[in-house]
């Protein structure tokens, strides 16, 4: 049996390259302005409150494996899922409307101060503060979400 050359067995599928530049590029942007910190506390709890419930109502599985995680973890996680889920939501809707509500909601999502009956962009705002997640990630998220 012959050995594959090293540079052979370290190559990446074409997708691994392209999901990297995604990052690496992202990473460097400076496209929407960093969150800043919330001072309603009881506000704050209620809006991951209400990521939990989402991602309880819409995976289960997802829910108790990030159960597991230390709490912190755990909301900024359920946070995550329901950025996500609104977002995928929003283009699964029938009508001509949905680039027009994903717009919306993508500015709601990504201010840096979203408005306080926006629970999801609420406790996803201070997710991406906590975290340090760049605001370009979600961007690009919206962005695949919207060629879907």
């Amino acid at each position: 049996m012959t050995a594959k050359p090293m540079s052979t067995a370290l190559q990446r599928p074409g997708w691994e390259h392209a999901l990297l530049a995604l990052a690496h590029e992202a990473r460097l942007a400076a496209s929407a302005p960093a969150a800043r910190p919330f001072t309603g506390v009881q506000h704050l709890d209620r809006a991951y409150a209400h990521c939990a419930a989402l991602t309880a109502e819409h995976s289960r599985s997802f829910f108790l494996a990030s159960g597991l995680l230390p709490p912190e973890k755990r909301r900024a996680a359920r946070a995550l899922y329901a950025f996500c889920r609104v977002t995928d939501d929003l283009v699964d809707r029938p009508g001509s409307g949905a680039a027009r509500q994903l717009a919306a909601w993508r500015a709601r999502a990504l201010s840096p101060e979203p408005p306080a009956h926006d629970l999801v962009a609420l406790a996803w705002a201070d997710t991406r503060l906590r975290c340090h997640i760049p605001p370009r990630y979600a961007e690009q998220l919206c962005d695949g979400v919207a060629r879907d």
